[in-house]
């Protein structure tokens, strides 16, 4: 039955894919590979497979997460159809998905946490398992020492969490670079859990990094070097239409109210600006329930009917493009202590 269903994809996605692009880049996040125990974040090698098989069938351009960040720093536009392919956590499973992606000739890119690295937590690659990964064309980025959320603690003030977050991540840091070749590491970041705020987000600004959450939608270039978007894959998502359309969706113009995702007000307020193609947004919670939408002269206003649970949260936001199959896509996360 899955085989079915990427092949019908595999047709559907080559009949729009030499629509062009928008100049936007597409990354994804993966944890487990052909590990049935844990099916939220797990996901079979021979779909891996699959996926890159779409990738080369539909021209798309693999990058690893350094190169990506370079071309914005730059300022230089993307190329069309650029997809960047991320693992967290580096679980020894990820061994075959390497050798599929050493074997497509793509680069990537695996987050780490040091500190249950050098506990030698099981069903987690070693440091020397790190480097064979470089040799096979991966980079090795920051994930925090601990993989502890950077988000407040009951009664931490501001400095103490500034303090906590910069041990997190620079005491990560130079662990990696004292294991890690030095063409195989950059100054790159996802945040423990998907989880960040303004704070974290303003830390690890000042302290030179670019950083990735779980949130999901495609990127531009005018995003947030410390709030970059990813999506998730596992076994289920794979198998749906939906991964075609996250694949090939494109970014909302720069029309986005920062927000800090941690929220004060529950329901949260998204605010977007009036732009021409605002009256056919749509915008859902997490669970799919469309949001109320309010118009304020030149912002639109869009707000869950009922008020979000605690922990992580989203609203996902669309609107049809001119190309066809082809949908924007803005997501916000959201934080309810």
């Amino acid at each position: 039955m899955h085989t079915r269903i990427v092949t019908l994809l595999l047709t559907l996605a080559l009949a729009v894919s030499s629509i062009p692009g928008a100049h936007a880049a597409v990354v994804l996040i993966y944890h487990r590979f052909d590990d049935s125990r844990y099916p939220s974040t797990n996901l079979g090698l021979a779909t891996f497979r699959q996926q890159l098989e779409w990738l080369v069938g539909n021209r798309f351009e693999v990058w690893s997460a350094s190169q990506l960040i370079e071309r914005f720093q730059s300022g230089d536009h993307l190329p069309d159809n650029v997809a960047v392919i991320t693992i967290d956590d580096a679980y020894r499973s990820m061994l075959g998905a390497a050798a599929l992606l050493e074997e497509f000739g793509f680069p990537f890119s695996v987050f780490v946490s040091t500190g249950p690295i050098d506990r030698h937590t099981p069903d987690l690659l070693d440091w020397e398992g790190l480097r064979g990964v470089c040799r096979q064309g991966g980079e090795i980025l920051n994930h925090a020492t601990d993989h502890d959320s950077l988000l407040a603690r009951p009664g931490e003030p501001g400095p103490a969490r500034r303090q906590r977050i910069l041990e997190q991540v620079e005491g990560a840091q130079q662990r990696i670079d004292s294991e890690v070749p030095q063409g195989c590491r950059a100054k790159i970041f996802s945040y423990p859990y998907g989880e960040f705020d303004g704070l974290a987000e303003a830390t690890l600004a000042e302290a030179g990094y670019a950083a990735f959450g779980q949130q999901s939608g495609p990127i531009a270039g005018w995003d947030s070097l410390q709030a970059l978007p990813r999506f998730p894959v596992n076994q289920s998502f794979a198998d749906s239409p939906l991964m075609v359309t996250k694949l090939l969706s494109l970014p909302f113009p720069a029309v986005l109210d920062r927000h800090d995702p941690i929220v004060t007000e529950n329901p949260p307020t998204l605010t977007l600006r009036r732009f021409p193609e605002i009256d056919r947004v749509s915008c859902f919670d997490g669970s799919g329930s469309p949001l109320e939408r309010r118009i304020d002269g030149s912002v639109y206003l869009f707000r869950a009917a009922t008020p979000l649970l605690q922990g992580r949260n989203r609203y996902n936001c669309t609107y049809p493009s001119g190309q066809r199959e082809r949908y924007h896509w803005l997501s916000q996360f959201w934080f309810v202590p």
